[in-house]
C-alpha cells in the first residue's frame, strides 16, 4: 500500500531540503578557517600552516573551549589520526624531549617543538582533549609545519677589518615566532 505524504509531512521535507545548504556551508567555513565546533566543543589556531627554522624551535598557538558542565580530564597533541585513540605526542620517540606543551586545563593549548626536523613537515599536527564525559573527546583540524631556509646577505660585499658591516637575515616564509639572531 502507498501512502501520499500529507501537506505538512511535505513542508517539513521543504524546510529540511532549504536549511541543509546553509548548515553544510558554515561547516566547510568553519574546518577551512582552521575552527572546529561539535556541540560546544571547539578547538581554533590562529594559523593552520606554521614555518620554522631547522634546528630551532617553533610555537603551535591554540585555544579550545568545552561545555561547561564538563570537566577535562586529559589534553596532549598527536598525529596518528588512526586508530580512534591516538598517543600523546611527547610520549612519540621521534618527539620526546622534543616537545612541550604550553597549555592548560582551561582554555590555552599552544605546543613548542624544539630541535626542528625536516621529518617533522611530513606529519599534521591535532590538537585533542577529553572531559569526564565518555562522548566528551574531541580534536581539532590539522595544523601543517613546513621549514624554511635562512639567507645571510653582508653589506658591502667586500669588507676588511674596521669596516662597517650590516648583516641582513631573510628566510623564504614568513615565521611565526619572533626569531633572535646570534
Amino acid at each position: 500500500m502507498f501512502l501520499t505524504p500529507t501537506r505538512e509531512e511535505r513542508q517539513v521535507e521543504d524546510v529540511m531540503l532549504v536549511t541543509s545548504g546553509p548548515l553544510i556551508f558554515a561547516a566547510v567555513l568553519c574546518i577551512s578557517t582552521g575552527v572546529l565546533i561539535q556541540q560546544n566543543f571547539s578547538v581554533s589556531y590562529p594559523s593552520t600552516s606554521i614555518c620554522g627554522l631547522k634546528g630551532s624551535f617553533v610555537d603551535m598557538p591554540c585555544t579550545y573551549s568545552y561545555p561547561s558542565d564538563r570537566h577535562i580530564r586529559e589534553t596532549f597533541w598527536h598525529i596518528n589520526w588512526f586508530p580512534e585513540a591516538p598517543t600523546d605526542l611527547s610520549l612519540d620517540s621521534k618527539y620526546q624531549g622534543r616537545v612541550e606543551y604550553l597549555g592548560d586545563k582551561v582554555d590555552n593549548c599552544s605546543l613548542r617543538i624544539k630541535d626542528l626536523r625536516d621529518s617533522d613537515t611530513k606529519e599534521k599536527y591535532r590538537f585533542r582533549l577529553t572531559t569526564d564525559d565518555r562522548k566528551g573527546t574531541f580534536s581539532g583540524s590539522e595544523v601543517s609545519l613546513s621549514l624554511a631556509d635562512l639567507h645571510v646577505t653582508v653589506s658591502p660585499e667586500s669588507v676588511k677589518q674596521g669596516d662597517k658591516v650590516t648583516l641582513t637575515c631573510s628566510t623564504t616564509c614568513s615565521l611565526s615566532n619572533n626569531p633572535t639572531y646570534i
